[in-house]
């Protein structure tokens, strides 16, 4: 179905747009060589887009030939086309696993074209069914609304860092356009539906979707087959994202949208809208997801969450992952995630294989992204090299002669810290499943191989799988101060558990 969909969303290229509706170009974008879509084929981001012209050096021009086929030959300059990208408020910040849509629209954004960040107000309240199995559960007006706040703060703060990244990397990142950050907008689409009441919305946007292309749309037809099934409130979203594009194309030129490759149902939805409404083509872009190690999302649900705001997830802690990523998968995540020229990433490649020991790969990742999203790259990995180097040459046997004021005093001057509840120690079983729990390896299977590997140690004393199973008397004699522990896997992977 999604074939037919685009092949035949690929012959709607001879609709004109109306004169209800004009597109202008920045000077910009008549002189740009890259398709938006090329890019992120380059860079094997790209899932699918609605229209392959998305791909080619050609697409501006293709634009302006059905702007100027109106009949009005001028122009303007000064006003740019826009693309946009949505986020709901499931949360009261993002996660990596949407960097790569805020990436996408800055990437967009450095070819000419206007980005402009949508926060699911609205929709949030709804809940997008995609990818789900079953039904979300619902949040309160006040929780979105709060959650909504949280996103745009961080959405300002990580694109504000993002845009400073790039300027004051341009030269080494081969970076010729940078736009003003003011041009780059955050919407809440609230403001969309306030005013609208449910008859308005049903005569005015519900007749233009066929009951037909909605039922085979993969989201809806794979929930109808589960037990649960679909409830009317989820099987609206769609329409509601729709509407979303015919209102940004209608008031801010927006004739692209971007999304995760769960997206695709929605993102025709307004395609399908536009067209029925205005006999305009716009344009859909779906990026591949990406995923961890273990083939799993990076997101809240599957509980690996690293946050893009500093106040959920340090900078010291997303070093800390980036660094111990398999080495092929870090050379892709450099694709994805970072600006650097893929001529620069190649050679990277080439200097890793040279000496994967040295991390090169891993470190680059690093500094680009927490660089980009965090502003502090370098304190971050200096952070866990004092960190590591400090515990590497403590030697813990010798605490027992120290005072507890005087332990205390000493563990104070670290930041990072990962708190264990004394009263929820009996509800483990071992060691692997306490560390597990603080999630300071990928999983159990981990955590139980670098200890059957020798290479897992407390207070830098290494561990068993004996010592792991008598957890409780593992704790009495390590614990400093009866209160800190010192864990250590591998060479360089130090983590300090308080317990409280």
């Amino acid at each position: 179905m999604q074939r037919i969909l685009q092949n035949n969303l690929q012959k709607q290229s001879r609709f004109l747009f109306q004169n209800k509706v004009a597109f202008y170009f920045s000077s910009n974008q008549l002189h740009s060589k890259v398709g938006p879509a090329k890019e992120l084929q380059n860079r094997e981001l790209l899932f699918q887009c609605t229209n392959d012209i998305l791909t080619k050096d050609t697409f501006y021009q293709h634009l302006i030939q059905q702007y100027n086929a109106q009949g009005d030959k001028q122009v303007n300059n000064q006003k740019q086309f826009s693309a946009y990208a949505g986020f709901d408020p499931t949360a009261d910040s993002l996660h990596m696993g949407n960097l790569i849509s805020i990436l996408t629209m800055i990437r967009l954004s450095l070819l000419g074209i206007k980005p402009i960040l949508l926060v699911g107000g609205a929709t949030g309240l709804i809940g997008d069914p995609s990818g789900k199995t079953q039904e979300r559960n619902m949040l309160t007006k006040e929780e979105v609304l709060s959650n909504v706040q949280g996103i745009e703060n961080t959405l300002r703060k990580c694109t504000s860092n993002i845009y400073s990244f790039l300027e004051k990397n341009k030269q080494k990142l081969e970076i010729d356009y940078i736009p003003a950050k003011e041009d780059l907008q955050i919407i809440n689409n609230y403001d969309f539906y306030k005013d609208m009441n449910i008859l308005d919305f049903i005569r005015d946007i519900g007749k233009h979707f066929r009951m037909g292309n909605l039922l085979n749309k993969e989201t809806i037809a794979n929930r109808l087959n589960t037990e649960d099934g679909l409830s009317y409130t989820e099987f609206t979203y769609t329409l509601l994202q729709g509407y979303d594009f015919e209102k940004l194309f209608l008031d801010k030129n927006c004739i692209i949208q971007v999304g995760g490759s769960d997206q695709w149902g929605n993102i025709t939805s307004g395609i399908e809208l536009i067209r029925r409404k205005h006999r305009a083509e716009v344009y859909g872009i779906t990026t591949n997801l990406v995923l961890t190690a273990q083939g799993k999302k990076f997101g809240k649900s599957e509980g690996n969450a690293l946050w893009l705001d500093p106040a959920k997830t340090k900078s010291y802690d997303i070093f800390q992952y980036l660094i111990n990523v398999p080495d092929q998968l870090s050379i892709n995540y450099l694709k994805m995630f970072s600006f650097l020229p893929l001529h620069q990433i190649e050679e990277i490649e080439k200097k890793h294989m040279e000496d994967a020991g040295k991390r090169l790969a891993q470190n680059t990742l690093a500094e680009q992204i927490i660089g980009m999203v965090q502003g502090d790259s370098q304190s971050a990995e200096q952070g866990a090299q004092t960190t590591a180097q400090k515990f590497f040459t403590t030697d813990f046997s010798k605490f027992n002669e120290k005072s507890e004021s005087e332990i205390i005093e000493f563990f104070s001057s670290f930041n990072e810290k990962h708190t264990v509840e004394r009263k929820d120690l009996q509800k483990y079983k071992n060691y692997i499943d306490m560390i597990g729990d603080l999630k300071l390896l990928k999983n159990k299977a981990e955590i139980k191989r670098n200890i059957e590997n020798g290479g897992a140690y407390i207070n830098n004393k290494r561990i068993s799988l004996v010592d792991s199973d008598n957890l409780q008397t593992l704790l009495s004699e390590n614990l400093l101060a009866n209160r800190f522990l010192v864990a250590r896997f591998g060479k360089k992977n130090y983590y300090l558990i308080e317990v409280k």
